[in-house]
Protein backbone atom coordinates (compact mmCIF):
# COMPACT_ATOMS: atom_id res chain seq x y z
CA UNK A 1 0.00 0.00 0.00
CA UNK A 2 1.35 3.39 -1.06
CA UNK A 3 0.16 6.54 0.69
CA UNK A 4 0.92 10.11 -0.28
CA UNK A 5 1.86 12.40 2.58
CA UNK A 6 2.18 16.14 2.71
CA UNK A 7 4.64 18.07 4.89
CA UNK A 8 3.66 21.24 6.74
CA UNK A 9 5.78 24.36 6.72
CA UNK A 10 8.01 24.93 9.74
CA UNK A 11 6.39 26.61 12.73
CA UNK A 12 7.19 27.26 16.38
CA UNK A 13 7.21 24.10 18.48
CA UNK A 14 4.35 23.90 21.00
CA UNK A 15 6.45 21.97 23.51
CA UNK A 16 10.09 23.05 23.30
CA UNK A 17 11.17 26.69 23.41
CA UNK A 18 13.39 27.94 20.61
CA UNK A 19 12.61 24.89 18.48
CA UNK A 20 10.80 24.76 15.17
CA UNK A 21 8.55 21.90 14.14
CA UNK A 22 6.82 20.41 11.13
CA UNK A 23 4.58 17.40 10.53
CA UNK A 24 3.99 14.76 7.90
CA UNK A 25 0.23 14.73 7.22
CA UNK A 26 -2.10 12.32 5.44
CA UNK A 27 -5.02 14.05 3.79
CA UNK A 28 -8.52 13.00 5.00
CA UNK A 29 -9.63 11.87 1.54
CA UNK A 30 -6.93 9.19 1.63
CA UNK A 31 -7.83 7.93 5.08
CA UNK A 32 -9.89 4.99 6.33
CA UNK A 33 -10.19 3.27 9.70
CA UNK A 34 -7.93 0.47 8.39
CA UNK A 35 -5.23 2.96 7.34
CA UNK A 36 -5.51 4.68 10.70
CA UNK A 37 -4.88 1.39 12.46
CA UNK A 38 -1.85 0.82 10.25
CA UNK A 39 -0.39 4.28 10.80
CA UNK A 40 -0.97 4.41 14.56
CA UNK A 41 1.68 1.68 14.66
CA UNK A 42 4.01 3.97 12.70
CA UNK A 43 3.87 6.77 15.25
CA UNK A 44 0.96 8.75 13.79
CA UNK A 45 -1.78 10.57 15.72
CA UNK A 46 -5.17 11.99 14.81
CA UNK A 47 -6.44 15.57 15.00
CA UNK A 48 -9.93 15.79 13.54
CA UNK A 49 -9.85 13.98 10.20
CA UNK A 50 -6.09 14.45 9.75
CA UNK A 51 -3.39 11.91 10.61
CA UNK A 52 0.02 13.39 11.38
CA UNK A 53 3.46 12.54 12.71
CA UNK A 54 6.32 14.86 13.72
CA UNK A 55 8.73 15.34 10.82
CA UNK A 56 11.23 17.77 12.26
CA UNK A 57 14.59 18.22 10.58
CA UNK A 58 16.75 18.79 13.67
CA UNK A 59 14.82 17.18 16.54
CA UNK A 60 13.56 13.68 17.41
CA UNK A 61 12.27 14.44 20.92
CA UNK A 62 8.66 13.39 20.17
CA UNK A 63 8.40 9.62 20.63
CA UNK A 64 5.07 7.83 20.37
CA UNK A 65 4.34 5.84 23.55
CA UNK A 66 1.96 2.92 24.12
CA UNK A 67 1.14 1.15 27.39
CA UNK A 68 1.08 -2.65 27.64
CA UNK A 69 -2.50 -2.91 28.94
CA UNK A 70 -2.53 -6.57 29.95
CA UNK A 71 0.68 -6.31 32.00
CA UNK A 72 0.18 -2.86 33.53
CA UNK A 73 0.61 -2.70 37.31
CA UNK A 74 -0.08 0.60 39.09
CA UNK A 75 2.70 2.13 41.14
CA UNK A 76 2.22 3.11 44.78
CA UNK A 77 1.50 6.68 43.69
CA UNK A 78 -1.03 5.50 41.09
CA UNK A 79 -2.74 3.32 43.70
CA UNK A 80 -3.20 6.44 45.82
CA UNK A 81 -4.79 8.17 42.83
CA UNK A 82 -7.13 5.19 42.33
CA UNK A 83 -8.14 5.26 45.99
CA UNK A 84 -8.76 9.01 45.84
CA UNK A 85 -11.21 8.62 42.95
CA UNK A 86 -13.27 5.54 43.79
CA UNK A 87 -16.34 7.79 44.01
CA UNK A 88 -16.22 8.62 40.28
CA UNK A 89 -18.84 6.88 38.13
CA UNK A 90 -17.88 6.14 34.52
CA UNK A 91 -20.13 6.08 31.45
CA UNK A 92 -19.43 5.42 27.79
CA UNK A 93 -20.96 7.59 25.05
CA UNK A 94 -20.59 7.86 21.27
CA UNK A 95 -21.50 11.49 20.51
CA UNK A 96 -20.16 14.85 21.65
CA UNK A 97 -22.66 17.21 23.27
CA UNK A 98 -22.91 20.83 24.39
CA UNK A 99 -22.35 19.60 27.94
CA UNK A 100 -18.97 18.25 26.86
CA UNK A 101 -18.18 21.52 25.11
CA UNK A 102 -18.97 23.59 28.20
CA UNK A 103 -16.57 21.50 30.29
CA UNK A 104 -13.95 21.77 27.53
CA UNK A 105 -14.20 25.57 27.60
CA UNK A 106 -13.75 25.64 31.39
CA UNK A 107 -10.69 23.41 31.06
CA UNK A 108 -9.08 25.45 28.28
CA UNK A 109 -9.65 28.72 30.13
CA UNK A 110 -8.04 27.40 33.32
CA UNK A 111 -5.25 25.22 31.95
CA UNK A 112 -4.38 26.84 28.61
CA UNK A 113 -5.36 30.47 29.10
CA UNK A 114 -4.30 32.58 26.13
CA UNK A 115 -3.81 29.53 23.92
CA UNK A 116 -5.28 29.04 20.46
CA UNK A 117 -7.83 26.52 21.74
CA UNK A 118 -9.31 28.69 24.48
CA UNK A 119 -11.96 30.37 22.33
CA UNK A 120 -12.91 27.58 19.96
CA UNK A 121 -16.53 27.50 18.83
CA UNK A 122 -18.68 24.43 19.33
CA UNK A 123 -18.21 23.59 15.63
CA UNK A 124 -14.41 23.86 15.95
CA UNK A 125 -14.52 21.71 19.09
CA UNK A 126 -16.42 18.98 17.21
CA UNK A 127 -14.10 19.19 14.19
CA UNK A 128 -11.08 18.78 16.47
CA UNK A 129 -12.34 15.66 18.25
CA UNK A 130 -14.75 13.96 15.83
CA UNK A 131 -13.70 11.83 12.89
CA UNK A 132 -15.66 11.36 9.66
CA UNK A 133 -14.07 8.01 8.73
CA UNK A 134 -14.08 6.23 12.11
CA UNK A 135 -16.40 6.32 15.16
CA UNK A 136 -15.14 7.79 18.42
CA UNK A 137 -15.73 6.58 21.98
CA UNK A 138 -16.24 8.95 24.88
CA UNK A 139 -15.55 8.12 28.52
CA UNK A 140 -17.39 10.36 30.97
CA UNK A 141 -16.58 10.62 34.67
CA UNK A 142 -19.24 11.86 37.14
CA UNK A 143 -19.27 12.88 40.78
CA UNK A 144 -22.89 12.21 41.71
CA UNK A 145 -24.66 14.00 38.83
CA UNK A 146 -21.82 16.41 37.95
CA UNK A 147 -19.77 15.74 34.82
CA UNK A 148 -16.14 16.33 35.81
CA UNK A 149 -14.05 14.59 33.16
CA UNK A 150 -14.33 13.61 29.49
CA UNK A 151 -11.92 11.53 27.43
CA UNK A 152 -12.09 10.97 23.67
CA UNK A 153 -10.83 7.57 22.51
CA UNK A 154 -10.34 5.86 19.16
CA UNK A 155 -10.75 2.07 19.34
CA UNK A 156 -8.78 -0.40 17.21
CA UNK A 157 -8.53 -4.18 16.91
CA UNK A 158 -5.40 -4.27 19.07
CA UNK A 159 -6.09 -1.35 21.40
CA UNK A 160 -7.06 2.30 21.53
CA UNK A 161 -5.64 5.78 21.13
CA UNK A 162 -6.28 8.41 23.80
CA UNK A 163 -7.10 11.40 21.60
CA UNK A 164 -7.82 14.12 24.17
CA UNK A 165 -8.91 14.47 27.79
CA UNK A 166 -10.33 17.47 29.64
CA UNK A 167 -11.73 17.92 33.13
CA UNK A 168 -13.21 20.35 35.62
CA UNK A 169 -10.43 22.63 36.92
CA UNK A 170 -11.90 22.67 40.43
CA UNK A 171 -11.02 18.97 40.81
CA UNK A 172 -7.44 19.23 39.57
CA UNK A 173 -6.09 18.01 42.93
CA UNK A 174 -7.64 14.61 42.22
CA UNK A 175 -5.09 13.94 39.41
CA UNK A 176 -7.95 13.37 36.99
CA UNK A 177 -5.72 13.01 33.94
CA UNK A 178 -3.90 10.06 35.49
CA UNK A 179 -7.18 8.67 36.81
CA UNK A 180 -8.58 8.62 33.29
CA UNK A 181 -5.55 6.79 31.87
CA UNK A 182 -5.96 4.12 34.55
CA UNK A 183 -9.65 3.86 33.70
CA UNK A 184 -8.81 3.53 30.00
CA UNK A 185 -6.36 0.74 30.79
CA UNK A 186 -8.97 -1.12 32.86
CA UNK A 187 -11.57 -0.63 30.13
CA UNK A 188 -9.23 -2.03 27.45
CA UNK A 189 -8.14 -4.92 29.65
CA UNK A 190 -11.76 -5.99 30.07
CA UNK A 191 -12.17 -5.79 26.28
CA UNK A 192 -9.07 -8.02 25.81
CA UNK A 193 -7.11 -5.29 24.02
CA UNK A 194 -3.33 -5.00 24.21
CA UNK A 195 -2.25 -1.37 23.79
CA UNK A 196 -3.20 2.11 24.90
CA UNK A 197 -1.54 4.73 22.71
CA UNK A 198 -0.95 7.89 24.77
CA UNK A 199 0.57 10.14 22.13
CA UNK A 200 4.06 11.62 22.25
CA UNK A 201 6.46 11.32 25.15
CA UNK A 202 8.76 14.37 25.08
CA UNK A 203 11.51 13.96 27.66
CA UNK A 204 12.69 17.63 27.65
CA UNK A 205 9.10 18.83 28.22
CA UNK A 206 8.04 18.24 31.88
CA UNK A 207 4.32 18.73 31.24
CA UNK A 208 4.33 15.77 28.84
CA UNK A 209 6.25 13.35 31.04
CA UNK A 210 3.22 11.86 32.84
CA UNK A 211 2.97 9.24 30.07
CA UNK A 212 6.31 7.79 31.10
CA UNK A 213 4.86 6.83 34.51
CA UNK A 214 2.66 4.06 33.05
CA UNK A 215 4.58 0.81 32.68
CA UNK A 216 5.35 -1.45 31.03
CA UNK A 217 5.30 0.68 27.91
CA UNK A 218 6.96 0.89 24.53
CA UNK A 219 8.34 3.87 22.62
CA UNK A 220 8.47 4.16 18.85
CA UNK A 221 12.13 4.95 18.12
CA UNK A 222 13.92 4.65 14.79
CA UNK A 223 10.77 3.19 13.23
CA UNK A 224 10.26 0.32 15.65
CA UNK A 225 8.76 -0.22 19.10
CA UNK A 226 11.02 -0.86 22.09
CA UNK A 227 10.06 -1.66 25.68
CA UNK A 228 11.38 0.61 28.41
CA UNK A 229 11.83 -0.53 31.97
CA UNK A 230 9.97 1.23 34.76
CA UNK A 231 12.20 3.39 36.92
Amino acid sequence: MKLQLGVTTEHSCSYLDDQSAREAVLMPENTTAAIYQLLIDQGFRRSGDHLYRPYCQLCTACQSLRVDVQNFKPTRSQRRVIHKNTDITWNEKKCLTLKHYQLYCEYQSARHHGGTMEHQSYEEFCQFLNCSWAPIRILEGYLDTELIIVSIIDLFDQGASAVYTFFSPQYAARSLGKTTIIQQINWLRQANKNWLYLGYQIDPCPKMNYKNEFSPHQRFINNHWDFEKAE
